[in-house]
């Protein structure tokens, strides 16, 4: 019996793989380059990039030499060309212009435009932040859980509007640990400080509605890995205002709280929460897609990573962002006044660790 069903489901593949190249044909190589225009931009950013490039068989063409313009309104703001692939654009946007790009390449004839609405960004009203244990499974093979200590950040936004809204949320969590390794001195001196500085954009999303597209937890676990049957996690902390009350609504945030008594150290967590435009959402969206894509089984479509580019393919968006800074210290020599001095003179002179940037 299993070899008849194991043959059945040869002979079905084989039809399906005889029908596949009758559809297609003969396939062929030869078609005409498009130019791939890369360029998210920041409002706030005093200049962003605009990065070029053509389509290939394995691996894009790096596309120099070429011409970008920008226009704000209807209005010509600048004109840029490049000896490289990067193109920087140093026009300023604010929330509500309409910009277009333009990307143009003479010599082989070819013309890529798309345009966009800078979009509000999304006001913080008030935050709120509490301390407590979650469960926390050890890793993808690992089934325990064990507790561990988390800062809970609630924000409460307000977009002011009752329209269908795209947002993206990171943080940026920066850690100085101060070993003092000079006791005769008593000073801020370079040789009384031994001083390590750690990075993490990590948090734990699976609380939130939003940020879980609807399949939030209303337990204390925090799941560490997914399978490959299962929904893929928001890796790039993209949600809809599509879970706001009247244009308002509050983030669950969880982030690994570390307190190490026997040290000074400042903590300073930035969360940042941008407004993008739907052009936006759905590429990340669709880059997510594909990044799971290879563990997703044969019988699933393939993704497609959305466009906006007209004559060419890529995307073209621009954010606007909204942040907040908590600031957390302990001091053990130190005053809160020395604690600061120290974090801002050795500002990028320090041993620099850094965590894998996966959300969970």
């Amino acid at each position: 019996m299993r070899k008849n069903i194991i043959s059945s489901v040869f002979a079905a593949l084989s039809i399906m793989l005889s029908a596949c190249e009758e559809d297609l044909g003969e396939i062929t190589f030869d078609e005409e380059p498009l130019m791939v225009v890369n360029a998210l931009f920041e409002a706030e950013a005093e200049s962003n990039v605009a990065q070029l490039s053509l389509t290939g068989i394995s691996a894009p063409t790096l596309l120099c030499n070429a011409e970008v313009a920008i226009f704000i309104n209807g209005k010509l703001t600048e004109t840029v060309t490049s000896a490289t692939d990067r193109y920087v654009i140093k026009s300023r946007f604010k929330a509500g212009d309409k910009v277009t790009i333009e990307a143009t390449c003479d010599s082989l004839g070819l013309k890529a435009s798309a345009t966009c609405i800078v979009p509000q960004p999304l006001e913080i009203t008030s935050t709120a932040t509490t301390i407590f244990n979650k469960n926390v499974q050890g890793g993808r093979y690992d089934a325990n859980y064990h507790m561990e200590l988390f800062r809970r950040t609630l924000i409460s936004t307000d977009n002011h509007s009752n329209e269908n809204r795209y947002y993206r949320m990171t943080v940026d969590d920066n850690t100085m640990f101060f070993g003092y390794q000079n006791y005769s001195s008593g000073g801020l001196e370079d040789n009384d400080w031994s001083i390590t500085r750690e990075y993490s954009s990590n948090y734990y999303y699976n609380n939130d509605m939003a940020l879980t597209d609807g399949q939030a937890s209303t337990g204390g676990e925090a799941h560490d890995f997914i399978d490959w049957y299962e929904q893929a996690p928001n890796k790039y902390g993209i949600f809809r205002s599509s879970y706001f009350d009247n244009g308002c609504y509050t983030l669950k945030i969880d982030t690994r709280y570390e307190y190490r008594k026997g040290e000074d150290w400042l903590r300073q967590t930035t969360f940042n929460v941008r407004s993008i435009t739907e052009a936006e959402y759905n590429y990340i969206s669709g880059l997510q897609k594909l990044e799971n894509y290879s563990s997703a089984g044969i019988v699933n479509n393939a993704p497609i990573v959305y466009s906006n580019i007209e004559g060419g393919c890529g995307i073209f968006a621009i954010s606007t962002s909204t942040s907040i800074t908590y600031d957390e210290y302990n001091l053990i020599r130190l005053t809160k006044d020395e604690l600061y001095e120290i974090n801002d003179k050795y500002q990028g002179n320090y041993a620099y660790t850094t965590q894998e940037n996966i959300l969970k």
